[in-house]
């Protein structure tokens, strides 16, 4: 697209039966797709959509989880004291482990 060919008019063209595009009325298949800038344009904006319903429904399950598991422990006295007792029983056996590891490491190297 320049302005020295735009200057022309169509019956300037007439026996160069290859030609397409302005100003003639033969249109090439490449006018109808959308432009590159076009087409980028469209995937960003597929991509922004696709981006906050993820974040959305990533925050709203987080939400949710948190609540589904924190809730009970806040309301329910019950539960509290089974999910410590479960904890330091937990912490207690691991930290057995490592010692017991820990130990016969010191003694196989010597």
């Amino acid at each position: 697209m320049g302005t020295q060919l735009q200057s022309f008019n169509a019956s300037s063209f007439e026996e160069n039966l290859d030609l397409r595009g302005l100003p003639l009325n033969k249109m090439c298949a490449e006018d109808n797709m959308p432009s590159p800038q076009e087409a980028n344009h469209d995937k960003e904006e597929e991509a922004s959509l696709f981006s906050q319903e993820f974040y959305l429904s990533m925050g709203l399950g987080f939400v949710v989880g948190f609540w589904a598991f924190v809730g009970p422990l806040l309301f329910n006295r019950t539960w509290r004291q089974a999910y410590y007792r479960f904890m330091n029983t937990v912490t207690d056996k691991i930290h057995v482990m490592v010692e017991v590891y820990v130990v016969k490491y010191l003694t196989i190297r010597d």
